[in-house]
Order: C-alpha cells, then sequence, then structure tokens
C-alpha cells in the first residue's frame, strides 16, 4: 500500500508541475514592450511627433509667425489698381460674320498684339460689325496706351479692306478697388 501512495503522489507531483509549467501565460511575438516596427515610415514619424513635447511649441511658433506676417504685410485701405483696357469697334456693312472675322477681326487682332506692353487681346464678331478689346498690363499709362492703339491703326490703314470704317477708339474705365 506504501507504494501506491508513493505512486499517487508521485502522480500528483507531476501533475502540479504540469499545472505550474501551463499556468504562466504564452507571450505573444514582439511584445516585449518595444514598439511595434511594422509602422512605416510615415506612422512612425506620426508617432514621434504626437509623443515629443516639442510639437506643441512647434504649433505656437507657426502661430507666431503667421500673426507677424500679418502685423507687419503693408497694405492699403483703397489701392488704385489700373489695368488699361482699350475697346475697338469697327463695322462692315453687308459682310457676314464669317467676312467680318477673316477680314477684320483677326487681322485687327495680330496688330494689336504687336504693341508693346499688350498682355491679352478679346474679339467678338457679328454680322456687319466686330470689337475688339485690347487689354495691356497693370500699370501701364492709359493715355500712352490710347496713342500705342491709334498710331498702330493708322500705320496699318493700307491693310483695312475699303468698305470697313475707321476703327473707333474708346477706352474701357477698370480701375480695381478705386
Amino acid at each position: 500500500m506504501a507504494d501506491e501512495q508513493d505512486k499517487d503522489k508521485g502522480k500528483a507531483q507531476a501533475s502540479s508541475d504540469q499545472v505550474d509549467t501551463s499556468s504562466e501565460a504564452p507571450q505573444a511575438p514582439g511584445s516585449n514592450d518595444q514598439p511595434h516596427h511594422d509602422l512605416g515610415i510615415a506612422g512612425t514619424i506620426a508617432n514621434k511627433f504626437i509623443n515629443t513635447p516639442v510639437t506643441p511649441m512647434l504649433l505656437i511658433a507657426a502661430l507666431l509667425v503667421g500673426v507677424m506676417g500679418l502685423i507687419f504685410t503693408p497694405r492699403q485701405e483703397d489701392p488704385k489698381i489700373s489695368v488699361p483696357m482699350i475697346d475697338l469697334y469697327v463695322s462692315y456693312p453687308g459682310a457676314s460674320v464669317y467676312q467680318v472675322e477673316s477680314l477684320v477681326t483677326d487681322p485687327l487682332e495680330r496688330l494689336m498684339d504687336e504693341i508693346p506692353g499688350v498682355r491679352h487681346t478679346y474679339s467678338a464678331s457679328q454680322r456687319g460689325q466686330a470689337i475688339v478689346t485690347v487689354r495691356f498690363f497693370v500699370g501701364e499709362d492709359l493715355g500712352e496706351s490710347i496713342v500705342k492703339v491709334h498710331d498702330k491703326i493708322r500705320s496699318n490703314m493700307d491693310k483695312i479692306p475699303p468698305d470697313v470704317s475707321m476703327p473707333l477708339v474708346k477706352p474701357v474705365a477698370t480701375v480695381a478697388g478705386g
């Protein structure tokens, strides 16, 4: 009987050893209190900024630079920005839209584009008449621009078809902010 009790004690001790070893919680791989390295570059940078006390200081510094820029930027209450524009009205009685465009509008646009200081030309053609708008760069003098347009038209009168009227030159009032 003593032998049986010794066997029972041995089995109990063996089973308790198994319980002790099995009671330890298995650890997941990579959970040894180190941060995950599978976040990638963006995740790593974001993690650094989230956990760094420098981030609020950078935010405050950027805000201060913006406020200083706003304070020290010069500005006017009512700036006068001059954009000279001139309209040329041309009539070609009895001509179709296509004739007006090919014989009057297109050549006139090309001539106006040759003038120094011209930024862009716009045109609209209809039966028997056309309008060409010449837009100069900001800051160009309106009076000088009108003279340039008149000179260009007068020096190229030989290129205008005989039934076309002399272009009427009218300045467009465009002063932004005034």
